[in-house]
């Protein structure tokens, strides 16, 4: 075993500064959090190639002055608090001067600064942790801190960095919802020169909603408030009906703080169920507040994620608070949502021994009477057909599978070769779509149907950033899209399987779902299209088979290089023996 030693004070700086300065998004966070701290009304934020080469911060607050300027890039120094029991009553968002060491420990970091009632401003550049002299300096009041040459000096934090635009994107979405938090200031982003984004302080938390959720009708915004002992919540939600597939645009701030709580976001999606489906996510901002003394903030170096002393009554406060806000909005009656699964023409499978109706999912009694929505009957009943399956054919012999039923609509039930085969039928799909698409993104291309009136679609800062790198790759699945000013994009041709109506869905999910994996190397964007595409592209979860396209599904399946498992690793089908029968009924 190695001798036990001390390590240096050049490591444990650079250590240190890893548990802060994760990329140039944790900069940024750092750097904007401080200007908020120090009283800012206007706050900018350039980037040269994502923040990699050089990331500046202008502010117009209350500035430093030469003696608190050395002090605060010190380990240690801050302005906030005096000792540990003022950490319960700490109201900044930061403690200024304690990101300042870490980021200067693994960049080139220059400050300028003028505080009030100060002729000239003073500047201090610190390379790698090491200070030079503080200088008189030209500059209005307030902070300018320019950083450049991130990770120089710690190479394998950066050659995980991701490309220039990803990483802008990741600012921007960030920096935006700072923004929702504080519209008593003016936030700005600018990225190689160009405008991201403009945020005055005049423009009101609705309408930012409205740019960054890409809602057309303010209407589908409502605002909510509730009041419970020292717990007070505000916030607003976005309709039901428009949904995303990742929990991007659910935001919570605590006294705030942007943070992270899996508390907070379960009761927020208790609170809208049954509204949205299973694996969709409502958009929702929230503010909490509450005494300090009641969460820890502590829990994480970067304070993105924090504990409640009372975790039980906040989940419930929100959840009903949530619930009570959602049925202000116009949810379409039963009748209605009826109406629109037949004008789409969608089916359900049925239940094994009970007819179904393949319109609006319900079991049929005797009579013909609908049991209720989706509530089959509380016991068995004598039926005049025992199932709506007729005998199904004589299978392939090249098959040898028998289908037996569809369960819930999802599973296949089968015989093969003397055993009991159960294929969830959107997995199975799936992987037989997944392969058809690998390495044929051009003829995928070739298929692609051209839109009659191509729509045109708004997207966030963050998202057309994204959309505006990656067009060549989705062009080549069969998803042709232009950039048509600002943030919008209109869509020139789709996959073949896609129908008009899920255009912008399908759009808008293939884009999140995207964004949610870029953490993944460039090199897999194809790979995660192609995975994407064959979810769209395959048999759902509800969607009715035949016999024979049960029997095309389960021997098209074994026909692929991997039957068993779908391209996201899941099981595609379980298979049991007699033997295994026979155990489970302790027949042995």
């Amino acid at each position: 075993m190695a001798q036990i030693r001390i390590l240096d004070r050049d490591t444990r700086e650079k250590i240190a500064a890893g548990e802060v300065i994760e990329r140039p998004l944790s900069v940024v966070k750092e750097l904007v959090e401080n200007s908020i701290d120090a009283g800012s009304t206007s706050i900018t934020v350039e980037l040269q190639d994502g923040g990699v080469r050089e990331m500046k911060i202008t502010d117009n607050g209350c500035g430093m002055a030469p003696g608190d300027m050395g002090l605060a890039v010190q380990r240690f120094a801050t302005s906030k608090i005096a000792d540990f029991d003022d950490l319960e009553k700490l109201a900044t968002l930061g403690f200024r001067g304690e990101a300042l060491p870490s980021i200067a420990a693994v960049s080139r970091m220059e400050i300028t600064s003028r505080p009030e009632g100060e002729e000239c401003a003073f500047r201090l550049v610190i390379e790698g942790g090491e200070a030079g002299e503080i200088r008189e300096a030209p500059g209005d009041r307030g902070t300018h801190i320019s950083v450049t040459k991130l990770f120089f000096n710690t190479p394998a934090r950066k050659k995980f960095l991701k490309n220039p635009v990803q990483e802008t994107a990741q600012i921007s979405h960030l920096l935006s919802k700072i923004a929702l938090s504080r519209r008593d200031i003016h936030f700005r982003l600018k990225s190689n020169g160009k405008n991201v984004f403009s945020f005055p302080a005049a423009m009101g938390v609705r309408d930012c909603l409205a740019t960054l959720w890409t809602v057309e009708d303010q209407d589908d915004i409502r605002e909510m408030t509730c009041q419970e002992g020292s717990l007070s919540i505000r916030g607003y939600l976005c309709h039901p009906r428009i949904v995303r597939g990742n929990r991007q645009e659910e935001t919570v701030f605590v006294n705030g703080r942007l943070i992270k709580s899996s508390l907070i976001l379960q009761a927020l999606q208790d609170g809208y169920h049954p509204l949205v489906p299973p694996r969709r996510y409502p958009l929702a901002l929230l503010f909490l507040t509450l005494p300090g003394g009641e969460l820890d903030v502590n829990v994480h170096p970067t304070k993105t994620e924090i504990r409640f002393e009372k975790a039980n009554s906040i989940f419930r406060m929100v959840r009903d608070a949530v619930a009570a806000a959602t049925r202000q909005f116009r949810i379409p009656s039963y009748e209605a949502l009826v109406t629109e699964v037949k004008e789409q023409g969608r089916e359900r499978s049925f239940q094994i021994g009970l007819p179904y109706d393949s319109v609006t999912g319900e079991v049929i009694d005797e009579a013909g009477e609908s049991g209720g929505p989706w509530n089959p009957p509380e016991a068995p009943r004598e039926l005049k057909s025992p199932s709506p399956w007729k005998a199904p054919p004589a299978p392939e012999k090249a098959s040898g599978f028998l289908p037996l039923a569809q369960l819930y609509g999802t599973y296949i039930v089968g015989e093969k070769n003397g055993a009991l085969v159960i294929i969830d039928q959107h997995a199975g799909h799936e992987r037989i779509v997944y392969e058809e698409l690998d390495g044929k993104e051009s003829a995928t291309h070739s298929m692609a149907q051209g839109m009659l009136f191509s729509p045109v679609y708004e997207f966030s800062p963050s998202e057309s950033l994204f959309l505006s790198e990656h067009l060549d790759e989705l062009s080549r699945m069969g998803l042709s899209m232009e950039h048509f000013g600002g943030t919008s994009f209109r869509v020139l041709s789709m996959p073949p399987f896609i129908k008009e109506r899920e255009v912008e869905p399908f759009v808008r999910t293939v884009l999140s779902e995207l964004m949610e994996g870029r953490k993944s190397q460039d090199s897999d964007i194809p790979e995660r299209l192609r995975k994407i595409m064959a979810c769209r592209g395959s048999v759902q979860a509800g969607d009715r088979l035949t016999p024979e396209e049960m029997s095309a599904l389960e021997k098209n399946l074994m026909e692929t290089c991997d039957p068993f498992h779908c391209p996201h690793g899941r099981p595609t089908m379980i298979r049991l023996e007699r033997d295994d029968l026979e155990k489970l009924f302790k027949r042995k």
